[in-house]
């Protein structure tokens, strides 16, 4: 397995383009492990949120409305920060102002605003980051929508 360690695939697509079936394809021949961007977040945002992890992953239930909104606060910010390990200091809360008293009214919702206004505007690289990468297997890294993450523009 050594001539696997450290490989890392990212599949690059729009949403239901076909990513994961492209994963499932080359475990039946190759040693994978699957990683995804929004793993950690998507764990985060359960944790913090109290929600299911199937309501961050599932179709159906990702866009489901909450039942109360959740207003995003500097409470919650900083609960995320901490969990992302970067200091919850006002500089960091402060970067999220933009965002802060949002309604937050779906898991999609949550992680899309959490994701993006709030941990890459502190990070741009916090999610890339994240990703666990195997050191015996081909890591397939399959939630990678926008050429831009890779590259960095």
């Amino acid at each position: 397995m050594s001539k696997f360690n450290k490989t890392v695939i990212g599949l690059v697509g729009p949403k239901t383009c076909g990513k994961s079936t492209v994963v499932n394809m080359l475990c039946e021949f190759y040693p994978i492990q699957e990683s995804a961007l929004a793993d950690k977040l998507k764990n985060v945002i359960c944790e913090v949120l109290n929600l299911k992890r199937e309501q961050m992953d599932l179709q159906n239930l990702k866009e489901v409305p909450f039942e109360n909104p959740v207003i995003l606060d500097s409470q919650i910010v900083s609960k995320v920060l901490e969990k992302f390990e970067i200091e919850p200091v006002s500089s960091n809360i402060s970067t999220c102002n933009s965002v802060l008293g949002k309604e937050l009214r779906s898991p999609r919702e949550a992680a899309q605003i959490i994701g993006t206004e709030v941990l890459r505007n502190i990070d741009t690289n916090i999610h890339c980051k994240s990703v666990r990468i195997s050191d015996s297997a081909f890591t397939v890294v399959s939630d990678i929508r926008f050429l831009g993450i890779v590259t960095g523009k």
